[in-house]
């Protein structure tokens, strides 16, 4: 499906990239297929047999070390099958082995393979860098996709929005007309994609842990963000409870004439802080139930809950 190209302009913040390799002990996320002790034997005994020079790996015993960072266990399993796929291959077939990293490359969360090394006599060594997702959109299925910054859908369909850290990641609302889009390797670059995946950057980047927590589950609607005006109040954020934020402009828009991100951010957490289910025993500060909240200027104005609303809300 054809769509305007609406990729994060220039300045907008850049991925989060985290390294991985293929190995045994390695200390760092990388891949690195390595063999058991029976494709040991099987190696032995050709170049006994042979006396060639090469040996064989088998990129069919792989396993993934991972670092600290999200991950979807249900990769390690993905780049299994397809390494196992691949069977054996001589140490030595170049070719071969560059189609293997080729291979690798072309799995949705890997971001960059570096090339293979060989490690004598039998295994080999790919560098990866994964990709981290910042938020997710819906599939036709009506299940769940993680998306990084990029707009790249990665694979690992989830029931409900999966978890990141101390939140959720937001879903970002595409419409039906772009719903048969999401599939994982494609890469979103609707308005809407773009503008909402700037949203959910910096609500990470803003947000303390606390407030990742107290926000919930989220949905960003960011497809009026760039007919913001004083009428259109653009992005909006919709919460649990029936509540919804009013953002405004994307980030990476670079219009002037509203809030800084860090303050609109700021202003959520405050609010956030208000609400009755966050506000603790001996707690100190003001409780105030709301359903509409605008960040776009001054300090934020809510709209309050009337009390007929509250046994509706929960």
């Amino acid at each position: 499906m054809n769509m305007p190209s609406c990729l994060p302009r220039a300045g907008e913040p850049a991925r989060t990239r985290r390294q991985g390799a293929v190995a045994g002990g390695l200390t760092a996320l990388a891949a690195l297929v390595a063999l058991g002790s029976l494709s040991w034997l099987v190696v032995i005994l050709q170049r006994d047999v042979e006396a060639g020079s090469f040996s064989v790996i088998d990129a069919g015993r792989a396993r993934l070390d991972v670092g600290a960072g999200w991950f979807d266990p249900r990769w390690e399993r993905e780049l299994a099958g397809l390494l196992a796929a691949l069977g054996s291959i001589r140490s030595d077939d170049k070719p071969a082995i560059e189609a293997v990293a080729e291979r690798v490359r072309g799995l949705s969360f890997v971001e960059r393979a570096a090339a293979p090394e060989v490690l004598w006599p039998d295994g080999l060594r790919i560098e990866v860098d994964l990709r981290s997702p910042v938020a997710c959109v819906r599939t036709p299925e009506q299940g769940y996709l993680p998306v990084c910054a990029d707009g790249t859908v990665l694979s690992g369909e989830w029931r409900a929005p999966p978890v990141r850290a101390a939140g959720f990641l937001p879903r970002i609302v595409l419409g039906p007309d772009l719903r048969d889009d999401v599939r994982p390797g494609a890469v979103l670059d609707s308005c809407a994609a773009s503008d909402g995946l700037a949203i959910a950057v910096t609500m990470w980047e803003q947000l303390a842990p606390v407030d990742l927590t107290r926000l919930g589950r989220v949905a960003i609607d960011a497809r009026k963000a760039r007919e913001t005006s004083v009428d259109e109040p653009g992005a909006r954020i919709q919460l649990e409870h029936a509540r919804r934020i009013l953002f405004g402009r994307a980030p990476s828009s670079g219009e002037p004439g509203e809030l800084p991100v860090h303050l609109k951010w700021k202003l959520v957490s405050r609010a956030m802080a208000m609400l009755p289910e966050h506000f603790g025993p001996g707690a100190q500060g003001e409780l105030r139930d709301w359903v509409e909240l605008d960040v776009r200027w001054d300090n934020g104005a809510l709209v309050p809950r009337e009390p007929s609303e509250v046994a509706e809300s929960r």
